[in-house]
């Protein structure tokens, strides 16, 4: 049979100062970040998925943008390899990822409907922690740690350079942290993370009234300006390569394979397109790792934790009810608004 503990249980057994936050956290807080509701905004907002793209997903079964851009991609490799014209996979691939991308912030929630005591109950709730890492491209990590203040001092994200009075920058040679505070890195970037034109990777800090969603599409259609900074490829070794080329990605991810204390897994399933993840969690060994779970069949529990078993071999699991952690709270959960607008799921 298996064990489900809740969190109160498991947060006695071990010092927990770091975190791993994945999709299913976002997925609790706004039924709009699943798969399903971001195709559906893909195949219907301006910058809307092909029909030969459609096609792949229809064919495929699957509304799963990292599993079809994962399928395109070894299709592309295999008609190289017979001497096949590429260019069709080539165009569909670069394709799902534009869309994927914006879709997720034609879909987000916006900052006017979230209530502040969720943004700050999230807050209190990562503080509890040392190193907060995260593979969510969106804002919700990032709006509950300023919600307080535009630059806190009990956090730090590595974005503390000044350019101007809308940039901070990312500096390798300045991350030294004060004790104390909690750190949070973006492993696969985010909507508010950007590459300069000069190469420099930067937060982007909205003016008064102006909205990061917004600004985000804007640059999105900027030919010649900052660039998105999120990492959509398909697979792991093109996530990896994608996050080599990026010195906060890499930075980041360093920080995640050089961590080698207890650490907390919540809404994350590792799946294979994170076998990177897998691979920075496996260096430090064995050591306790708390992995969260939502609750199912009998059947379904075992599967899900011999999958992490086989994932993480070395590491001391503890498996957990989601719903007991304060992140898996019901009381965060954003109802989409009573009138219906573009882009949120009915």
């Amino acid at each position: 049979m298996s064990l489900l503990y809740l969190w109160d249980e498991v947060e006695e057994r071990a010092d927990w100062q770091a975190i791993l936050i994945g999709n299913g956290f976002s997925r609790h807080i706004w039924t709009g970040f699943d798969y399903k509701s971001i195709y559906d905004v893909a195949t219907a907002s301006a910058t809307s998925l092909g029909p030969q793209e459609q096609a792949v997903f229809r064919h495929l079964g699957t509304h799963d943008f990292e599993y079809v851009l994962r399928v395109l991609h070894y299709a592309r490799l295999v008609n190289q390899a017979l001497g096949l014209d590429v260019e069709k996979v080539t165009r569909a691939y670069s394709a799902v990822q534009q869309s994927l991308g914006a879709a997720v912030a034609r879909i987000h929630l916006p900052w006017d409907i979230v209530c502040r005591a969720v943004l700050e109950k999230i807050r209190s709730a990562l503080l509890k922690y040392k190193w907060v890492f995260s593979t969510n491209y969106d804002l919700l990590i990032y709006w509950s740690i300023v919600c307080g203040e535009q630059r806190p001092h009990d956090v730090k994200d590595y974005f503390w350079t000044r350019r101007d009075e809308r940039w901070l920058s990312f500096n390798l040679f300045d991350t030294d942290t004060p004790d104390g505070v909690t750190r949070v890195l973006y492993l696969h970037g985010g909507l508010h993370i950007y590459r300069l034109p000069d190469g420099v990777t930067a937060k982007y800090v909205p003016d008064l009234g102006e909205s990061l969603l917004d600004s985000f599409q804007r640059f999105m259609h900027c030919d010649d300006g900052p660039i998105p900074l999120i990492v959509t490829e398909g697979t792991c070794a093109d996530k990896r390569r994608e996050i080599q080329s990026d010195p906060y990605l890499s930075f980041a991810y360093q920080q995640l394979a050089t961590y080698d204390g207890p650490i907390v897994i919540f809404g994350h399933r590792l799946g294979g397109a994170d076998d990177h993840i897998v691979e920075a969690l496996r260096s430090a060994g064995r050591r306790p790792v708390a992995i969260s779970l939502r609750r199912g069949s009998e059947k379904e529990m075992m599967q899900r934790q011999a999958r992490y078993c086989e994932k993480l071999p070395e590491a001391c699991l503890y498996f957990f009810d989601a719903a007991s952690h304060p992140l898996g709270s019901e009381s965060l959960k954003v109802l989409p608004p009573d009138i219906e607008e573009p882009g949120f799921p009915a």
